[in-house]
C-alpha cells in the first residue's frame, strides 16, 4: 500500500504525462480505494441506521420519547 501511495502521489505526477489520468490496478489498489470509499461513507451509514431504528421504534411503541432514549 505504501508503494501505491508513492506511485499515485509522487511518481505519476513527476512522470509528466501532461494532465493525463494515471490509473493503478490490482488488489492493493482495489483495497485502498475500497477502504477510502467505505470509511468516507461510514458516518452517513451510522446516521441512516439511527434514523431507521428511531422510525421503527416510533412506529412500534407509538411514543416519541422512548425511541429517542433508545437511539441516544
Amino acid at each position: 500500500m505504501d508503494l501505491l501511495h508513492r506511485i499515485r502521489g509522487r511518481y505519476a505526477p513527476a512522470a509528466g504525462f501532461g494532465g493525463a489520468q494515471v490509473l493503478v490496478t490490482g488488489a492493493p489498489a482495489f483495497g485502498v480505494d475500497f477502504l477510502s470509499k467505505a470509511y468516507g461513507a461510514f458516518p452517513w451509514l451510522v446516521l441512516a441506521v439511527l434514523v431507521i431504528s428511531y422510525l421503527q421504534l416510533l412506529r412500534a411503541f407509538r411514543s416519541v420519547v422512548l425511541p429517542l432514549r433508545a437511539v441516544s
